[in-house]
């Protein structure tokens, strides 16, 4: 009698699984939302489920029963979903795009994550994880939108949620921030004149966007031989968030930057810039010569090692006409690898499309070639950048 009382409760805790019908027939579904280093979630029926929250995953999966674990190193807000589609969920060859995730809450404070951490693929379901570091806590509900792609419209079909927020702090307000805000680092000095919310790019009325303007100064004096190339969000919990698109032309990255995200005006946020030198000198500079293009040329690609700034570079891959792999060891903070520039065997200047950066400073650069091109001479910059902390809340909101 005990055991079926245990079970009745533990049932009437299951948490509720939501699910939303997309247009291109498929269901998408809300599996959970958990908080912590180690996430586990269980699929089948509400029964299996039950079960899979206390198993071990072993001894689960001998009773039938699917359990899905994804652990991190700090704690972390972790989306569940599944996409069920009555055909087929796996993509189609020749390309792949991420899945947008975007958490918010009632503060204004709205987080993205492109692409998930883990996944699990049947036949015609996909169960992905969306980690958060630093995700809303000030709202006891939450909002939550999947953006899955459309392979066969090309075009992103979007899921809504709100469910009951599993971190929600009530957070006291703090005073606004008196601006300008200045941060001194050595002969350097930031000031952050102002820190706010903007209209995004393109018009688009679901995105929150942030802006920041500020100055920077060297030895005292403005300098327009510094610039801010990225940025990234950290609470007071410890959690941060890299935004997952940035807006700063090369001539405004001096004085001003936009970012994707929507940080609530009731709290401070700390506010780590990454600043770089705008020039570069020339032993930051590294170029390699013809390298075969495999698969076009009729020499054979081999890793090739350079010695710069301390470290070793080295080319570890060239991926036919579309990836060049490069790392650099040992991995050192502060210290950058750019693809800057690709010259063909017969002096085309091929396109760099996107930079990928995994542990321990490997690299993976994207690059578009002419069709006919059988060798590259590639320049690569070695290049070190300060971060620079700056504690705001951004204006708006009551007394901002």
């Amino acid at each position: 009698m005990f055991m079926v009382l245990a079970a009745a409760m533990v049932y009437r805790t299951e948490p509720a699984i939501v699910r939303q019908p997309l247009a291109d027939g498929s269901v998408m579904i809300l599996r959970g939302v958990t908080y912590g280093r180690e996430h586990r979630i269980a699929l089948g029926n509400a029964l299996q489920r039950i079960a899979g929250r206390f198993l071990p995953p072993g001894l689960a999966k001998r009773i039938g029963v699917q359990v899905l674990v994804y652990s991190n190193a700090q704690p972390c807000l972790v989306v569940w979903t599944e996409q069920q589609k009555p055909g087929s969920t796996r993509r189609p060859t020749g390309g792949y795009t991420a899945t947008p995730v975007i958490v918010a809450d009632d503060a204004g404070t709205e987080f993205e994550q492109v692409g998930s951490s883990f996944a699990s693929q049947g036949s015609n379901y996909l169960v992905e994880a969306f980690p958060f570091g630093a995700f809303p806590r000030s709202s006891g509900m939450v909002n939550i939108r999947v953006k899955a792609f459309d392979y066969v419209k090309k075009g992103f079909l979007e899921a809504k949620f709100r469910v009951a927020n599993p971190v929600f702090t009530r957070v006291r307000p703090q005073p606004p921030t008196a601006y300008p805000v200045r941060v001194e680092q050595g002969e350097l000095a930031f000031v952050l004149h102002e820190f706010s919310s903007c209209a995004p790019p393109g018009g688009n009325r679901e995105e929150a966007w942030m802006r920041a303007r500020y100055e920077i100064l060297e030895n005292g004096n403005p300098t327009n031989d510094w610039r801010v190339r990225g940025i990234s969000i950290w609470d007071d919990a410890g959690g941060g968030y890299s935004p997952s698109a940035i807006r700063a032309l090369e001539g405004e990255s001096r004085t001003n930057m936009e970012f994707r995200g929507g940080l609530g005006t009731n709290t401070e946020w700390r506010l780590r810039f990454s600043v770089e030198r705008s020039t570069l000198s020339s032993n930051e500079l590294v170029t390699i010569r013809n390298v075969p293009v495999p698969g076009r040329s009729e020499g054979r690609f081999e890793p090739v090692s350079v010695e710069a700034q301390g470290v070793t570079l080295q080319v570890t891959g060239f991926r036919g006409s579309q990836y060049v792999f490069a790392s650099f060891a040992p991995a050192t903070e502060g210290l950058r690898l750019e693809l800057l520039r690709l010259v063909d065997d017969q002096g085309r200047e091929g396109r760099v499309t996107v930079t990928g950066l995994g542990a321990n400073a490997q690299y993976h650069f994207g690059v578009a070639m002419e069709k006919d091109a059988k060798a590259a001479d590639l320049t690569f910059a070695l290049r070190r950048e300060r971060k620079i902390e700056v504690r705001a809340r951004p204006k708006g909101g009551a007394g901002g």
